[in-house]
């Protein structure tokens, strides 16, 4: 795609040319060392507790699509351990003034589209990143890939993303209580997507879990989760299902 974007004259070489910083060392508490605040430290606790939910939800789409386990000793480890990374790398960062650290779904479109899962290439990439902060210059080959190329590889990878998803909820047999919880919980996500409006007249502290379609989504399956009550069991033979209950009221007929 970028070798036809040359030739078609759709790339800028212009940003080659100007002046860009060619080293930077990060400075610790640049922007001070110490502060407090409770209404953001509310929001962004609630907001990691659902970064820890997307997390164990990429994890194990990692381990699907690298052929590995997803019940186990071993599984139950590498989610402790990515959720453990997670936060000690986002403690790291914000020594010195950077970002939140999250888990990305996009490593598992990667995976799927490359087939490759060694945890060499993955140190590898760490190593460049670490390499792209101490000399920015260096990125600036990456703006010329011209957006419509990004763009035409995007579409295939989150596409990949979406079906690892779909494996996992196969692999799991969905019964009707929880369908109900991923449909509502999708249903809201998109929402914030294309409908952002509707959260407008919401309480500031509220709209902020509704500005992204993750924070919603996640907010909604958790509230659904408790509000629907437990113990359906719409097939026959899902007795031995754990929130299933043979004697609850909301048991329906097969017959009717």
């Amino acid at each position: 795609g970028f070798a036809v974007a040359v030739v078609m004259g759709k790339v800028n070489w212009g940003v080659l040319f100007e002046q860009h910083t060619w080293f930077i060392m990060p400075v610790p508490f640049k922007f001070g060392f110490f502060g407090f605040d409770l209404h953001a430290f509310l929001v962004l606790s609630f907001l990691f507790l659902v970064i820890v939910i997307e997390a164990i939800g990429d994890l194990t789409a990692t381990s699907v699509v690298s052929e590995q386990p997803v019940r186990g000793r071993l599984y139950r480890s590498r989610l402790s351990g990515g959720i453990l990374c997670d936060g000690l790398m986002t403690t790291l960062g914000a020594v010195f003034g950077c970002f939140p650290v999250a888990t990305l779904a996009q490593n598992n479109g990667v995976i799927q589209l490359s087939g490759v899962a060694s945890r060499k290439v993955g140190k590898f990439c760490g190593a460049l990143f670490i390499l792209f902060a101490l000399f920015p210059v260096i990125v600036v080959f990456f703006q010329l890939l011209p957006r419509p190329v990004l763009g035409g590889a995007l579409v295939v990878l989150f596409g990949t993303i979406a079906c690892s998803g779909i494996r996992i909820l196969l692999q799991h047999d969905v019964n009707r209580r929880e369908s109900i919880v991923v449909a509502v919980s999708i249903g809201v996500g998109l929402m914030s997507l294309t409908s952002p409006e509707v959260f407008e007249h919401l309480p500031r502290f509220l709209k902020i879990f509704f500005d992204s379609a993750i924070v919603s989504g996640g907010v909604t399956a958790m509230i659904v989760h408790q509000l629907l009550p437990k113990g359906i069991c719409p097939y026959e033979g899902d007795e031995d299902d754990d929130d299933c209950n043979p004697h609850s009221e909301f048991l329906f007929n097969k017959h009717e």
